[in-house]
């Protein structure tokens, strides 16, 4: 007999540091319990690269059934969530206080909704926040070893059609830091761009006793896998209309895995920095 599949419910990682906004560093499996479910009610899952897809047969035990009549069951589905990449956090808005502690719990439980409004996303806000976030103590006893996230989808006759779990990309101050000898010889260096300002020139002391000079953004700029602006080094600047020396036309951009935490010449405490050396 032939056997016949329909999509019941997929869900959809998305993350808005990517160019295609797709979110493919994690894996998916289901616990023990909902592999067991799943068998006994002709339900399957398949993960694709940014999400992960529930089907149901629609042909069971010699009965025909349509999607609104797999939804009478109830049942809730779990599965975890394994992150695959480990400079996530550098680019991602988590919400996330205590990584080796915590974990993301997404659903679509209405009981458990802070946000009642019908939504399509697993999670309380627009994106991914600290309402998200479980501590293992606040579960209790995991079966295994803590994962990146949980999700329950309870397929129920609300069950939609797509969910959405969204990430949101981190804003950082960008510090440009002139290690060049040439670039420290500048009579008034500054660094311009269209819509973000920099301030500086502040002198740093190297562990080795060197002076170097740095800027810093005046304003947290979004990370992004494609960067949506540039900023050029100039020296003896005024005005964008006025002449001036253009040193370095296109500065590079930040490297995701060079980020920390600092407080000089900032009114903001654990700041996140992204630094970037020029020589």
């Amino acid at each position: 007999m032939q056997v016949n599949f329909e999509i019941l419910s997929t869900v959809v990682f998305q993350h808005h540091f990517f160019k295609n906004n797709r979110l493919e560093c994690l894996s998916i499996f289901p616990s023990q319990e909902s592999e067991r479910v799943m068998l006994n009610n002709g339900l399957i899952f398949k993960h694709f690269k940014d999400g992960f897809t529930l089907l149901f047969q629609t042909n069971l035990n010699g009965d025909e059934r349509s999607r609104g009549e797999v939804g009478v069951a109830n049942h809730i589905l779990r599965f975890y969530l394994v992150l695959k990449d480990s400079n996530f956090y550098n680019y991602t808005e988590s919400g996330m206080e205590s990584l080796n502690k915590s974990f993301y719990y997404f659903h679509n439980i209405s009981e458990k909704r802070k946000n009642t409004e019908s939504t399509n996303y697993l999670h309380e806000a627009e994106y991914v926040s600290s309402d998200d976030v479980l501590t293992q103590e606040q579960h209790g006893e995991l079966p295994f070893q803590k994962p990146f996230a949980m999700v329950d989808i309870i397929i129920d006759s609300a069950l939609q059609s797509e969910y959405v779990i969204s990430f949101k990309q981190k804003k950082c101050y960008w510090r440009y830091i002139l290690m060049g000898e040439y670039l420290n010889e500048l009579h008034k260096p500054s660094i311009v761009g269209e819509d973000v300002l920099f301030n500086g020139p502040y002198s740093h002391l190297l562990p080795n006793k060197n002076a170097v000079v740095y800027f810093e953004s005046n304003k947290p700029i979004g990370l992004s896998q494609i960067p949506t602006q540039y900023f050029k080094l100039v020296d003896n600047y005024e005005d964008e209309a006025l002449g001036h020396r253009v040193v370095i036309r296109q500065l590079p951009t930040p490297n995701v895995e060079t980020i920390s935490r600092i407080k000089e010449n900032s009114e903001m405490e654990n700041t996140d920095y992204l630094e970037i050396f020029i020589y």
